[in-house]
């Protein structure tokens, strides 16, 4: 069994446990160093239902920016369409999620980068979803959606893709962690 296929279950079994930072590092290993195609269509996947659940496609330029985000990245660089000023807990969400996937364009050559952009776009598009709801609901909807993402990661056939060198992984997670540390540390000035 490849270590991207133990990941997938990995993250199966803590979507179970209700345990969605196990899910994100589980999904940071399957997703690091795999084909961009395949992680770019799990993503899009995750982004198109979040999409169509927060914003219901009265915005024509995600759709736009969901068919090719690599081209309006190279057209229009890591800038958004016009957004409600006033926005719901789910639509600053979604804007996350639609900005890290951007992120990922713009640092193509850097499979650490891509990864963790791909793993924020996944789970904040996942809390924007669960956002439109309360309680259990919301509960239900993280489960979901991270197992529909269990099930785009099987349909992609990341499992086959060759492993990535397990150190270079855990390395480029350990700064993921540090970094997000960091961020919590932060206080704004």
């Amino acid at each position: 069994m490849t270590q991207r296929t133990q990941s997938r279950l990995a993250l199966e079994e803590a979507v179970a446990r209700a345990d969605y930072v196990a899910a994100r590092v589980a999904l940071f290993r399957v997703l690091y160093g795999a084909f961009l195609s395949s992680s770019l269509q799990v993503c899009d996947q995750a982004l198109s239902r979040t999409a169509q659940a927060v914003d219901g496609g009265r915005t024509p330029w995600i759709a736009e920016l969901l068919a090719d985000p690599i081209a309006w990245a190279t057209e229009k660089g890591r800038t958004l369409g016009p957004l409600p000023d006033v926005q719901t807990a789910s639509q600053a969400a979604l804007k996350t999620a639609l900005d890290a996937l951007l992120t990922a364009t713009e640092f193509l050559h850097d499979s650490a980068v891509v990864a963790r952009a791909f793993c924020v776009s996944i789970a904040a598009a996942i809390e924007a979803q669960a956002n439109l709801h309360e309680g259990q609901e919301a509960d239900a909807v993280r489960k979901r959606e991270w197992l529909a993402i269990a099930e785009d990661l099987r349909q992609e056939h990341l499992a086959d893709v060759p492993d990535a060198d397990p150190l270079a992984v855990e390395k480029a997670l350990g700064a993921w962690r540090i970094d997000e540390y960091l961020l919590r540390l932060a206080k704004p000035q």
